[in-house]
């Protein structure tokens, strides 16, 4: 092997590991984000728009607020009213700045996970 290219050999797993430590970072990152916007609006639904809380199925966040009265609904429910406020939100968030910016939030973080996924099966193909 020469030192041409073992010095690329060298260079691209160094490249691969500093991707690994990106996209663990950015899973860190988004998941404190989408966990404090989906907290934000459930809290926010909850307090202001209290028969919209019911009409939605009484939901709760995880992992951080769990409202009196909650339906204790599962984590993969909780997940699809996430991406379901994502693509489509609710009337009452315009009635808030605090839920617009949570909304905007949700949004980018649920970009953020669809670069993720594109980035780790970049990942995983460039390996393969």
């Amino acid at each position: 092997m020469s030192i041409v290219s073992g010095a690329l050999l060298v260079i691209g797993q160094l490249c691969v590991d500093m991707l690994s430590i990106a996209l663990v970072a950015f899973m860190i990152v988004w998941f404190c984000g989408s966990a404090w916007s989906f907290t934000a609006l459930v809290r926010e639904l909850h307090e202001s728009h209290r028969e919209a809380w019911v009409m939605a199925g009484r939901p709760d966040s995880f992992p951080f607020y769990s409202p009196p009265g909650s339906s204790g609904q599962t984590r993969w429910e909780a997940f699809k009213l996430m991406v379901s406020w994502s693509f489509n939100p609710p009337a009452w968030t315009g009635y808030s700045a605090r839920a617009r910016c949570a909304v905007v939030v949700l949004r980018l973080c649920l970009l953020a996970t669809i670069l993720w996924i594109v980035s780790l099966l970049v990942l995983v193909l460039w390996n393969w």
